[in-house]
């Protein structure tokens, strides 16, 4: 982290941030609502390592602030039972790591050069998340809350201060309010204060500056609203996860596989259906080669009318409230019996157990839990809890302006179907590429080959489909004017950048090179409304060739000779490589 340009001081802050997230975990909950912490040690170490009061971090959990809609806006406070407030413990934990995630994915954009610009998710350069300098006390280290020695029951209820009568052992700052114990400087002193800390105590950013965006913000560095040149220059690599098909898939499954839905459909989008629309539009002879569109399973997955199994959820999530986990996921799967019962593309496979007709195979899904995960539970009073904590970097974290947040907080169905969106919009202003990797065998064994594994891979991948559609159509295209400002000086008489133009090229150079080494056919060639095209890439190849010949003949007789020679090389090295293993075929 010292690479990037993370203080000293801020780097404490993280790894006692990723301390926080561990205790936050143990935290257990008994009794009704308002559910009771039975486990008070952790929950006063977390308060402890936040730099927050006990009690305000006991109250975020175990209960609900919701902000009426009339016009008075009363807030009430909603008691939460032991599964709701282990949702709220969740979410926290779950929002605090993804929030410093970011924070590291930003910084690292800025020392590579990408600054913050784009997408929203850069940070303020004048705070400490900017890479300011670190506070440093009287003995070399930096300002720190102070830690409880091991052996302690936890620490004393408030803020940063030690377990009772036990003193602090680091010589950090004291609890706010009352004078340092032992060996630290009283507050103000050992060192100056970060920028936007007025006291002498841990610093880091303003409150409110220098954070993360706020949640389903741009993403670090992205494009935004707009493509930059730099954005118009640059490459991606996306690497794709993939299908997961176990013997219990979950709700994080049916996640992963719906993303990879949605990137089966912009690959069959680009490969099949416009190059099959390309080929009408320009006037073509083309017969449609038919292929399976999974835009069914989207739809039954996401859509809107009639709902898909993200809806359903939803509206589950939403309509059910103070009933355990296993009520929640019953009501859900009443929704499915009643709304997707007759869809072609879903099969009820048990009372608590659905199953999908993937493009990639079926899946069967188990909807234990699927609305607790469902149910992102970070509400509006632990935004306000966290803003209220004595340490501006994680205050920084949460530059949420709650006052004026009146909407509950997105599931994390939303979450993933606006994350797999921007993907999409991202990836249809661009020029994509794939590599499709296939897996030989299922057991990770060097040369293994197994025969119904890979054409199972193949025929769900639609790559007989792609290569039919390749097969039968064209490797080369290009507009009128480009193709002969390359090709026209071939031409005794070059003519027009038009579609006569291309007409005479080819109807020249199959006179021409009728004959010979590779004789040229008419049928390599088709000329359509805006487009020439050409069936075979030797072609191309060979037209370039016959282009060197003619504008430089002497480069091009020094090309043949040193191909001639490697080819010499290559035989020569070729006698002294042994042949390899054999592969099995199964």
């Amino acid at each position: 982290m010292s690479t990037i340009e993370i203080s000293q001081q801020d780097q404490y802050y993280i790894f006692q941030l990723l301390s926080a997230i561990l205790h936050i975990g143990n935290i257990r909950f008994t009794g009704d609502a308002p559910a009771r912490v039975s486990t008070p040690d952790e929950l006063q170490w977390a308060a402890h390592l936040l730099e927050l009061d006990t009690p305000i971090l006991e109250k975020s959990i175990t209960h609900r602030t919701i902000t009426s809609g009339s016009a008075r806006h009363t807030v009430m406070n909603v008691p939460q039972n032991p599964d709701q407030s282990g949702g709220i413990r969740d979410a926290l934990a779950k929002t605090l790591h993804e929030r410093v995630f970011d924070y590291l994915v930003a910084k690292i954009n800025q020392a590579l050069g990408r600054g913050g610009g784009g997408g929203g998710g850069g940070f303020n350069g004048n705070s400490s998340f900017g890479g300011s300098q670190p506070s440093y006390d009287n003995d070399g280290g930096y300002d720190s809350p102070s830690i409880p020695p091991r052996g302690s029951t936890g620490p004393q209820r408030g803020r940063g201060g030690p377990p009772p009568g036990r003193g602090n052992p680091r010589g950090g700052p004291a609890p706010r309010g009352g004078p340092s114990q032992r060996g630290g400087p009283p507050p103000g002193r050992g060192g100056p204060a970060p920028r936007g800390n007025p006291r002498g105590g841990p610093g880091g950013p303003p409150r409110g500056r220098g954070g993360p965006p706020p949640r389903g913000g741009g993403s670090m560095g992205g494009r935004g609203g707009g493509m930059s040149q730099s954005d118009k220059k640059s490459i991606g690599v996306l690497d794709i996860y993939g299908f997961e098909i176990f013997q219990a898939n979950g709700f994080e499954q049916f996640c992963i596989n719906y993303v990879n839905e949605r990137l089966q459909q912009v690959f069959i989008d680009l490969t099949l259906r416009q190059e099959q629309k390309e080929y009408q539009d320009e006037g073509m002879k083309w017969k449609d080669i038919k292929y399976f569109d999974n835009k069914i399973v989207c739809d039954l997955i996401e859509g809107t009318n009639p709902p898909g199994v993200f809806r359903l959820l939803d509206d589950t999530c939403r309509t059910v409230h103070s009933l355990d986990s296993f009520t929640c996921d019953t009501k859900f799967m009443e929704k499915i019996y009643k709304g997707l019962q007759s869809h072609e593309h879903l099969v009820l496979t048990g009372p608590m157990q659905f199953t999908i007709k993937h493009y990639a195979g079926d899946v069967s899904y188990d909807v234990n839990e699927f609305c607790f995960k469902n149910n992102d539970s970070l509400y509006t009073s632990v935004v306000m809890c966290m803003q209220a904590s004595s340490n501006n970097f994680y205050a920084g974290l949460f530059p949420e302006d709650v006052a004026n947040e009146k909407q509950s907080p997105k599931t994390s169905g939303q979450k993933i179907r606006e994350s797999a969106g921007m993907l999409m919009k991202k990836l249809s202003v661009c020029e994509p590429h794939y590599v499709r990797c296939i897996k030989p065998n299922s057991k990770k064994a060097a040369m293994s080959f197994d025969t119904g594994l890979v054409e199972h891979q193949v025929k769900y991948l639609g790559l007989l489909e792609n290569v039919r559609v390749k097969r039968a159509g064209y490797a080369y295209r290009h507009y009128f004017h480009v193709f002969m400002n390359r090709f026209a000086p071939l031409m005794d008489q070059p003519g027009s950048n038009d579609g006569n133009g291309c007409q005479q090229f080819v109807d020249f150079v199959c006179r021409k090179y009728a004959t010979g080494q590779f004789p040229i056919q008419r049928e390599e060639f088709g000329v359509g409304k805006t487009k020439i095209f050409v069936k075979s890439p030797e072609t191309i190849f060979y037209l370039e060739e016959l282009l060197m010949q003619k504008l430089d003949p002497e480069g091009y007789k020094l090309k043949v000779r040193e191909f001639k020679e490697s080819e010499i090389r290559a035989k020569r090295a070729q006698g002294s490589v042994g042949l390899k293993q054999g592969c099995q075929i199964l």
